[in-house]
């Protein structure tokens, strides 16, 4: 399974067209020094720097940018493998699971920081049982699940909350050596948490994720609708072509996924764990920031404390309760298989997809540039999307970026940002009277782009949309525009 699993991701991965997000994790690696990395722009992505920091090596030794999705399915294909070789789970379950949606596709093809989360999770499930023998290697995996990101150091955050919690009545029948190897463990933890506190510490002019949300109704509901699309649904900022049936079936399917998965939690005496690693992650995509990308981490907990529950040989907890009685094992397994059997259908229409058309056209107009020897012309492009076009070239290549200088390539998201005050408005780029100018579909739809600008005609359209489990959640898509000589 496993082979059948990597070379399907491999051949995907040949295909896919990295987007931003993709993009500017590279230009960060590549362009900034590790100084500048950690103490100055970091605090700007809002996200630790694991992900950055693997990224180093092949971005700065001038590797194919392509390299970053190959890179990103080599970690996912451990995670999987990890899985495989010493989850708890029936023979079923180890064959579906890894052509699940996220574990298949968003956190493996689309390479970002949370590829590293299966394999650090599954790691910790794997020695979960023996973290009280062996806290090195529960510290250190803990640790760098830590630093994978703002997610995963809550996630961290929640398990050792737990251990410490049980810790507690058993402090006192513990050897004196075993007590000075946990005060380690935390405080490595409270050591790092300091320095990822000074390391993310929003600067006065951050650009976005400002401020907080503590409105009770979209905190429930958020949180409700997150939780759900984690698992079958697809509801999260979308209006969707589904028919009724079709979304009524899979709420249903979710809720009672679950309702049956609290209730083995309780039963298997694992609940605190989830609510330590689930609410807090709640917490932060309610108050602070969510995105659709972010339901994955709620699926990969909920299958972390599956396989810690399983796990479990103490004795079931007796719920009094008709449903209670019958959530077993094989009622857990048939959840599963109800949750990876959608998943997998996502999983399929991703991969149609993204092995037919475009994900991101910013490699097809790279492309063009390249193959019409254009990098020498005057280039000029609208908004932060367009930096999905520079990881292709050794720098910078859009004069209204960066202030026309090389590098840096990437996007700071800063208000003082120069090159945002030079990318928003179209009049003030014909004004600079580039040789070329690229009109980036992002924030507004395509047709807008496709406009008459006095002086240059159109050169091609250059189509791409990115797609979110089985439907096109937006658009990717360039302009292009050359200057009429007379």
């Amino acid at each position: 399974m496993l082979i059948i699993y990597s070379a399907l991701v491999f051949i995907l991965a040949l295909k896919h067209e990295p987007w931003f997000d993709e993009g500017q994790a590279w230009l960060l690696a590549r362009d900034a020094s590790l100084t500048d990395l950690i103490w100055k722009y970091l605090r700007y992505e809002g996200s630790t720097g694991l992900w950055h920091l693997l990224l180093i090596p092949p971005a700065k030794l001038g590797l194919p940018y392509h390299s970053i999705n190959y890179i990103s399915i080599a970690i996912a294909i451990a995670g999987v493998y990890v899985f495989l070789k010493y989850s708890p789970f029936p023979p079923v379950i180890k064959t579906i699971f890894p052509f699940t949606y996220f574990i298949f596709y968003q956190y493996a093809v689309v390479a970002r920081s949370y590829v590293l989360m299966p394999l650090l999770l599954f790691s910790i499930a794997v020695i979960y049982k023996d973290r009280y023998s062996k806290p090195g290697w529960f510290t250190l995996l803990i640790l760098l699940l830590a630093n994978t990101n703002l997610h995963g150091f809550l996630i961290s955050a929640g398990i050792l909350g737990v251990n410490f919690i049980e810790l507690i009545p058993k402090w006192k029948d513990l050897s004196k050596s075993y007590r000075v190897k946990q005060v380690l463990l935390y405080s490595a933890f409270v050591l790092m948490a300091l320095f990822t506190v000074a390391m993310l510490w929003p600067p006065e002019d951050l650009e976005v994720g400002k401020g907080f949300n503590f409105n009770i109704l979209y905190i429930l509901e958020t949180s409700a609708i997150t939780l759900l699309d984690s698992l079958t649904t697809n509801m999260l900022f979308q209006r969707l072509p589904y028919e009724l049936y079709y979304i009524i079936f899979t709420i249903v399917i979710a809720v009672l996924v679950l309702a049956m998965s609290l209730v083995w939690f309780k039963s298997k005496k694992t609940l605190l764990l989830y609510a330590a690693t689930t609410i807090p992650l709640l917490a932060l995509f309610t108050i602070k920031y969510v995105s659709v990308w972010h339901e994955g981490i709620l699926f990969l907990v909920w299958i972390f404390v599956l396989w810690i529950s399983f796990e479990n040989k103490t004795d079931r907890i007796v719920i009094n309760n008709k449903f209670a009685k019958l959530i077993n094992k094989f009622a857990i397994c048939m959840a599963l298989m109800f949750v990876f059997v959608i998943q997998v259908y996502w999983s399929c229409y991703v991969f149609e997809y993204d092995y037919f058309y475009n994900y991101s056209a910013s490699r097809d107009v790279a492309d063009y540039i390249k193959e019409n020897n254009l990098e020498g012309k005057i280039i000029c492009a609208t908004g932060f999307h367009s930096v999905s076009i520079l990881p292709y070239f050794k720098e910078n290549i859009l004069s209204n970026y960066s202030n026309g200088q090389k590098k840096p390539s990437f996007w700071l998201w800063s208000t003082n940002n120069e090159t945002a005050r030079y990318t928003t408005e179209l009049n003030d780029i014909i004004k600079m009277k580039p040789d070329l100018i690229i009109l980036s579909a992002k924030m507004e739809p395509l047709e807008n782009c496709i406009i008459n600008i006095p002086g240059y005609k159109r050169l091609r359209v250059f189509e791409g949309y990115i797609c979110w489990k089985d439907v096109l959640y937006e658009e990717d898509a360039f302009v292009l525009y050359e200057k009429i000589n007379r």
